[in-house]
């Protein structure tokens, strides 16, 4: 019974002890079994240009995605199903301004709440909000004289966040290099922006884009000319993804940059410039460079979603959503009109690795000790208990136990 009561609490302080280990970097692969596509019956169907979704945002394992059924106006944010692409419900959207090309261009998630804008419709920009699913929209930020493009960054949180856009030239319908970010302070958005200037080559076609604000306050943008580029918070070019692992497929807006099990992430959906067409999804680890150093995490797909041109929509979106305590990965892919593709990833975290410990255990006046080795891969490959002495020479031995088999993955 002593003996039983010495590895019992040895163990679970082992285990508390392993458990509290700081996890390294650790790559990874999506298998084709966790990866999943398909056009939900819900979804528009007619001539791509006015029949689409133009962009989504992943919330808590839903997705809230712009529905473009016919014309501009006739709008709506379709609630569905992160795993079924089923529809749960219509978004409320009473007081967004049905006018001008795009009434809602870009949807991100801002913490746990929803942010979504208008987009090239003359000018004027608006920032609705919504708390949650059950809620009416309303506006952040309104400004006129203001010729918002058709993209949107954000970080942070209602609290504590910040806005990003590209804002356009007054009567020409090219792109631009001026971005402007807004400062949330406490739910309120201070409507003058500090401004960067971003490099001339990046304005040829960044009339659709994505910002992707990082930590440091740096952010990637991603327009239909370019893989993806890392700017810094003065302008300047920091890193570019190129086409390894991204294939030829260059254009499409749609991407997100992410840390998940350690290492850097891009989730991006694009299409072939030549034709505008079969938008496919992208998961690359990038952890040791861009370049040559970036890792396919997805495999290939076997056909995109559709095969015709989008010229007249010119986006695509990406996704996605860490869960379960930091151990659960879903990313989410685009294609306007053909639907949605999904893939997810589990993570099991091994044992922390403990070496040379050695540990005593005393109860009724009588001393124990306990002796262990552990090997690199973290399992014990031994232990000894002795009985009534901190000498081990002159200690009587009970025995050792049989190596502890390696835990499943």
């Amino acid at each position: 019974m002593r003996l039983k009561r010495i590895l019992l609490s040895l163990t679970a302080f082992v285990l508390a002890l392993s458990s509290a280990l700081p996890a390294g970097a650790e790559a990874f692969t999506i298998p084709t079994a966790n990866t999943h596509k398909a056009k939900p019956s819900w979804w528009p169907n007619g001539a791509p240009g006015n029949y689409n979704v133009r962009d989504f945002a992943a919330l808590n394992g839903e997705l809230w995605c712009i529905y473009v059924n016919g014309k501009s106006s006739d709008i709506a944010i379709k609630l569905i199903n992160g795993k079924t692409f089923e529809a749960i419900k219509d978004i409320n959207i009473t007081g967004v301004t049905v006018s001008g090309t795009f009434p809602l261009s870009n949807i991100r998630r801002m913490g746990n709440q929803i942010v979504a804008c208008n987009g090239v419709s003359g000018l004027y920009l608006k920032v609705y909000r919504w708390k949650d699913k059950n809620s009416a929209p309303d506006v952040i930020l309104s400004l006129s004289n203001f010729k918002n493009l058709q993209g949107m960054g954000v970080s942070g949180d209602m609290n504590n966040g910040k806005l990003y856009f590209l804002r356009g030239e007054d009567g020409t319908n090219t792109g631009s290099t001026t971005l402007c970010i807004f400062t949330v302070t406490n739910g309120s958005v201070n409507a003058t922006p500090t401004t960067i200037t971003l490099p001339d080559r990046l304005k040829a076609k960044s009339r659709q884009y994505t910002i992707c604000p990082m930590d440091d306050e740096s952010f990637w943008l991603k327009t239909n000319e370019c893989y993806g580029v890392h700017i810094n918070k003065d302008g300047s070019i920091i890193e570019e993804l190129t086409s390894d692992n991204l294939g030829a497929n260059i254009d499409g807006i749609g991407q997100k940059h992410f840390k998940f099990n350690g290492q850097k992430l891009a989730v991006s959906t694009n299409y072939s410039a030549a034709n505008n067409a079969k938008p496919l999804m992208c998961l690359v680890d990038y952890t040791g460079g861009v370049g040559a150093n970036q890792k396919a995490v997805l495999p290939n797909w076997d056909a995109p979603l559709s095969t015709a041109s989008q010229k007249d929509i010119l986006t695509t979106g990406a996704d996605y959503e860490i869960s379960d305590n930091g151990n659960r990965l879903d990313v989410w892919g685009l294609d306007p009109i053909g639907g949605f593709y999904h893939a997810w990833y589990m993570h099991t975290s091994a044992p922390g690795i403990v070496q040379n410990f050695t540990a005593t255990a005393r109860w009724d006046g009588a001393g124990q000790k306990v002796d262990l080795t552990w090997a690199k891969d973290g399992n014990a490959t031994s232990y000894k208990v002795f009985k009534n002495s901190d000498d081990l020479k002159t200690a009587t031995r009970y025995g050792a136990a049989p190596t502890p088999s390696a835990p499943s993955t």
